[in-house]
């Protein structure tokens, strides 16, 4: 069980802490902060402002001891994930910052389609946003390996991809990332019903 608002360690990671900020039952998602050695990684930022300064209160010392390059990552591009990231910069005034999401969603952002992003529902407009890594694409799961991509500043991510095996002979698309010198972390692409009416699939680190 996860303690809210608190540092603590994954069970099972050897580099990597996380700090949850659960807001379960509620309408707003819940967001969580991974940090290793190498890389700082925030899971849905939310659309709240309140949510994103309580992120950035929880990173402040950890950046001000050791900077290193923050990823973003959206289970999918609906916008109570995603707003305040896509709004907000400060976070790339103390370290460079790499937005991720799933090839689809990672369009509906680009295109700012308000109801692929349900934007227009919540009567938000989306600013021009440029999505530096595209998850799950139909060329990766077609063509299964491993990749490197150099980012801006030198910056370099390690992906790979492959098909997690399920029961009688079915596969299921599975990315694993670096983080760490130690850990991974998997991401599997799971379209669900009401997100197909938006953004044709999310993926969900893991």
């Amino acid at each position: 069980m996860l303690e809210n608002k608190e540092w603590q360690n994954i069970p099972g990671a050897l580099q990597a802490d996380i700090f949850p900020v659960l807001r379960k039952p509620d309408v707003i998602c819940s967001a969580y902060i991974i940090r290793t050695p190498q890389k700082i990684v925030i899971i849905d930022p939310g659309s709240l402002p309140e949510q994103m300064a309580l992120l950035k209160e929880a990173l402040r010392e950890d950046l001000n001891q050791q900077i290193r390059p923050i990823y973003i990552f959206f289970t999918h591009c609906h916008i109570d994930h995603c707003y305040q990231a896509l709004i907000v910069n400060e976070l790339s005034k103390v370290a460079r910052v790499f937005l991720a999401a799933q090839e689809n969603g990672a369009s509906a952002l680009r295109n700012r389609d308000s109801r692929r992003t349900t934007a227009a529902f919540h009567r938000k407009e989306l600013p021009v946003t440029e999505i530096d890594i595209e998850l799950l694409s139909n060329e990766d799961k077609l063509h299964c390996g491993e990749k490197e991509l150099i980012l801006a500043g030198g910056n370099r991510l390690r992906i790979l991809t492959d098909l997690y095996p399920l029961k009688e002979g079915r596969v299921f698309p599975r990315q694993k990332i670096s983080i760490s010198e130690k850990d991974v972390m998997e991401i599997f692409h799971t379209p669900c019903r009401q997100h197909l009416l938006y953004d044709r699939g999310c993926s969900f680190p893991r």
